[in-house]
């Protein structure tokens, strides 16, 4: 009997929306398990930050900035880009982790 092939690539839309926030950090657990190449479009930075080896960040259909999380998730970025200030810091659990504010901010 043969086995089944075992895709190398997959490709998700925001497989983590409308999870609840444990769901979503299990979920990208085991993505990040799976040994195969991923393309994933996520829009909580965080996580990409956490689980991604590479960003790519798009204004408009457009590629402004791709690398590692700390080259990409930078203050000047998330001014152009987000149009809010960042800061970015590692915390306690060794992770990227991101404050924003509005850019005007009373």
């Amino acid at each position: 009997q043969q086995l089944p092939k075992i895709p190398r690539l997959f490709i998700l839309d925001e497989p983590e929306n409308h999870l609840h926030i444990q769901h979503q950090i299990e979920l990208m657990y085991l993505l990040q398990s799976l040994p195969i190449t991923l393309i994933i479009s996520v829009h909580d930075l965080q996580l990409a930050a956490r689980f991604c080896d590479k960003l790519i960040v798009l204004n408009q259909g457009k590629v402004v900035k791709q690398g590692s999380a700390s080259k990409v998730l930078t203050q000047s970025l998330f001014a152009e880009v987000f149009n809010v200030k960042a800061s970015t810091y590692t915390n306690q659990y060794d992770c990227l982790s991101i404050h924003t504010e509005p850019l005007i901010c009373d």
